[in-house]
């Protein structure tokens, strides 16, 4: 969810917004999908390095059919009458939803509705542009709505999350210990904003395996395991019972297939290791 607030040559601020996401060309059919479920408002366009975009601008589709999306299916959950935070996204949601509200009813129009506006965009995403921090010096954010830290409790929430933020690796290293000479390894993984290391905290407690490590200089967060018994006997039966969908199907049926092949010993032999080869050079494509 996004949020611009620029001038033209006539020095006059301007306020757009946009929901919207990425994924891989290949799943083109499921942003189709998406935009169906959403009455067809909004576009898809083609970006960079290989990726698709669904975006919804027009400010009438983000109050009638985004809003009440996430009105009706909340970015948390409901437990002993506290609100349960799954992401930050959930607090960003409440604040793009009033600076929506603000927009549709033209009040940005006015000085004081645009400085509205800017407090609610200081506390989004990742706040004021440096320009905007020149522009309006006086600007004050508001604070970010609260919600309360809990244990994930719906696997299928973990599944869909994992179908945007996870990644399946298959590794093939020279190793002077095995007959073949290389070494296999896998690595299941999920990436977020460091913002959100609880929440890879408590997708570890879910699972009850792996490890939760800051990478980038600290901008963002991954939960990952790459112990073979941790991926055969936890990480393939979850995602066995809560089935991924698009290219991402694709990529654990293959992670799957290689598992299996190396848990039966298989790729101890030539004619194995070539088969475990083939299926590597199909993941992640």
């Amino acid at each position: 969810m996004a949020l611009v607030v620029k001038s033209n040559s006539k020095k006059r601020w301007g306020v757009s917004l946009r929901f919207s996401f990425c994924l891989h060309k290949k799943d083109r059919p499921l942003l189709e999908q998406i935009q169906i479920f959403f009455k067809g408002v909004g576009g898809i366009t083609d970006g960079i390095d290989d990726l698709v975009q669904y975006n919804v601008s027009a400010i009438a589709d983000i109050i009638h059919v985004v809003i009440p999306h996430f009105e009706k299916y909340p970015l948390l959950h409901l437990r002993n009458e506290k609100q349960m935070l799954l992401t930050q996204k959930y607090s960003d949601f409440r604040l793009f939803k009033s600076i929506a509200e603000l927009v549709y009813n033209k009040e940005h129009l006015t000085e004081e509705g645009l400085n509205k506006v800017l407090s609610l965009k200081a506390s989004l995403n990742k706040g004021l542009s440096l320009n905007l921090k020149q522009s309006f010096p006086l600007i004050i954010a508001i604070e970010r709505p609260k919600v309360y830290e809990d244990s994930i409790i719906n696997p299928y929430w973990i599944a869909g999350f994992s179908e945007a933020e996870g990644s399946f690796y298959i590794k093939i290293g020279k190793s002077p210990h095995t007959k073949t000479g290389e070494q296999i390894g896998f690595k299941f993984q999920l990436t977020q904003h460091s913002r959100d290391i609880l929440l890879m905290d408590r997708i570890a407690d879910y699972f009850g395996c792996g490890k939760v490590e800051k990478v980038r200089g600290d901008m963002c967060c991954n939960f990952s395991t790459a112990k073979f018994i941790e991926i055969y006997e936890i990480v393939i039966p979850f995602f066995e019972k809560y089935k991924l969908k698009g290219s991402k199907a694709l990529n654990y049926s293959l992670f799957k297939e290689a598992v299996i092949l190396v848990k039966k010993k298989e790729h101890l032999t030539v004619d194995g290791l070539n088969t475990f080869k083939i299926i590597r050079s199909k993941i992640n494509k």
